[in-house]
């Protein structure tokens, strides 16, 4: 890959593999380029701070993953508008991870202008909605283990299923607006490896297998963690998910 620019970004959707891929590309651009990493910035459950012109987030102390929920909309846009400048503010190189629907577009319109941004999605949309619908029902992201069900506990709100509908649909409206991006799959990079990236432009020597990659989560057949499966597969199939991914 070309060197990328001052902000280097990994955009995605939740429980999409992301955090697999970030961790990769956070090694490898720090190897070659200097980037230092800072996480999901813009998960207010993440602690930041500025101090002397630069950015330092403490990736072993997040908070508890309802914090962001005591928060009122109003405080939470003005966590990200001043990350927001503190990203933009001239100074280190810097890669992050950012999230649907951590900004506002706005927001995330400056930071794209402004950076390389890398797209990552997961190939099969009926298992990546499924996670999403786990972790966003029961507040489990990364929990040491892995995400903890008992089968037929979970009843997925349509609501959340709408909300899984219009952050893929806005993933795929700035994939098509960014086509001169990169756009890492996940199921094709746990099957490829090294192979794969090299193809996706990152070319440099490195050894991706000496990366520390957290726990793959929720490897047990998700479908059996809820007790309206069959309502859920009634939504995606009169949903334009289905025609992404028929199932």
């Amino acid at each position: 890959m070309t060197a990328p620019a001052r902000i280097a970004l990994l955009y995605s959707v939740p429980r999409s593999g992301s955090t697999y891929v970030e961790k990769a590309i956070a090694a490898y651009l720090g190897t070659h380029y200097g980037h230092a990493p800072l996480s999901e910035l813009f998960n207010v459950n993440l602690v930041a701070t500025f101090e002397h012109g630069r950015i330092s987030v403490d990736t072993d102390n997040w908070r508890e993953n309802t914090y962001q929920y005591s928060l009122t909309l109003a405080e939470v846009r003005k966590v990200e508008t001043e990350r927001t400048s503190w990203l933009l503010h001239p100074g280190p190189s810097y890669f992050l991870k950012l999230l649907e629907p951590q900004l506002t577009t706005q927001d995330m319109a400056k930071i794209f202008s402004h950076g390389s941004v890398t797209f990552c999605r997961r190939e099969n949309i009926w298992e990546h909605l499924l996670s999403f619908l786990i972790s966003m029902a029961t507040h489990q992201f990364y929990p040491e283990g892995g995400v903890r069900w008992e089968p037929g506990t979970i009843t997925a709100p349509l609501d959340l299923f709408l909300n899984f509908c219009t952050y893929l649909g806005r993933y795929r409206r700035l994939r098509k607006a960014h086509a001169e991006c990169g756009e890492i799959v996940f199921e094709d990079f746990l099957a490829g490896g090294a192979s794969y990236m090299r193809s996706k432009g990152f070319e440099k020597e490195f050894d991706w297998s000496a990366v520390s990659y957290p726990p793959q989560e929720n490897v047990r057949d998700k479908e059996l963690a809820f007790s309206n499966i069959d309502e859920i597969r009634t939504w995606y199939r009169q949903s334009y998910l289905h025609l992404l991914r028929p199932i």
